[in-house]
């Protein structure tokens, strides 16, 4: 949605970090607030963005569960020296309907090098964490980054978190 009725420019920023952990809490994303590309969400698209990431973190998202089954048949008929033919049109479709949330750095796959993220979620109710206002329904991600990583988020490199993914936009007029 395009930003004219939510409330302020906003990037994503880091809210808290303990160099000794090389850790960062950061706002992926908040409700009603423009992002860097004049657009915005409300809080329980959101929340279906987030959920949606956390099952492919933990691999338990149709995607995964797809992905998986594939290998599985491809590892059958390699020990079994058959050969296979796969259908990978769920596949396709499913990932396609996911609409690009998944585990990136700069909206690339993530890397296991670059650190691990150890807490994703939606922010139950206004918050305030390190005199940082956290509005109710803003999606939080820790995460621990590796040494070289986290240079560069001290060095204002990496200044905050995005959702990325793909939405349909709709006219603010049908939402008000």
């Amino acid at each position: 949605m395009k930003g004219e009725n939510a409330d302020f420019l906003t990037e994503g920023r880091f809210i808290k970090s303990d160099s000794k952990q090389r850790y960062t809490l950061g706002v992926v994303y908040e409700p009603l607030v423009v992002d860097s590309q004049d657009e915005y969400s409300t809080a329980e698209e959101i929340e279906k963005a987030c959920w949606e990431f956390n099952r492919l973190l933990r691999g338990s998202s149709k995607v995964n569960k797809i992905a998986l089954d594939f290998l599985e048949q491809v590892l059958k008929a390699l020990r079994e020296d058959k050969e296979i033919t796969l259908d990978l049109t769920e596949l396709e479709d499913e990932v396609e309907k996911a609409g690009g949330v998944g585990l990136g750095f700069m909206h690339e796959l993530w890397d296991e090098d670059l650190g691990e993220i150890v807490e994703s979620y939606i922010a139950p109710d206004d918050l305030v964490i390190v005199s940082e206002k956290v509005k109710k329904g803003t999606w939080l991600m820790g995460i621990v980054w590796s040494s070289g990583v986290f240079e560069k988020v001290e060095n204002g490199e990496i200044t905050g978190l995005s959702m990325g993914g793909k939405a349909t936009k709709i006219p603010v007029k049908e939402v008000i």
